[in-house]
């Protein structure tokens, strides 16, 4: 048995087995997508000002937030999803702070995986 206790909430009490997936996620997406003119580019920051900031830090090698995921079975046809938050700063990829905090997170996964029998 694990549970989860929010500030100002209940606890959740959970089995092992209601972990169904776990991964670690990345904001700043080293995949994000190239943008063709300056003219563009300050048409998307107005459009979407969360976004634009993501393909800034894709292109500077910048994460910037780590955190663990994990999907768990929360009744009978319901399933929620946990964030736990690793990092919250800008930190550069290639970075040993980056690695560390990498390596933080993929411990938590790996704990996470084999609660639920994932491994």
């Amino acid at each position: 048995m694990w549970a989860v206790h929010q500030r100002g909430g209940e606890p959740k009490i959970f089995d092992y087995a209601d972990v169904l997936q776990c991964e670690v996620a990345e904001a700043g997406d080293p995949e994000a997508e190239e943008v063709a003119s300056k003219q563009e580019f300050a048409q998307r920051i107005l459009a979407n000002p969360a976004k634009a900031a993501k393909i800034n830090a894709a292109k500077r090698n910048m994460c910037l937030g780590m955190g663990v995921v994990v999907a768990v079975q929360t009744g009978k046809d319901e399933v929620s999803k946990l964030e736990i938050p690793v990092m919250t700063d800008e930190v550069k990829r290639d970075s040993s702070l980056y690695k560390s905090y990498r390596n933080v997170a993929e411990k938590i996964k790996a704990e996470f995986d084999a609660m639920g029998g994932l491994v």
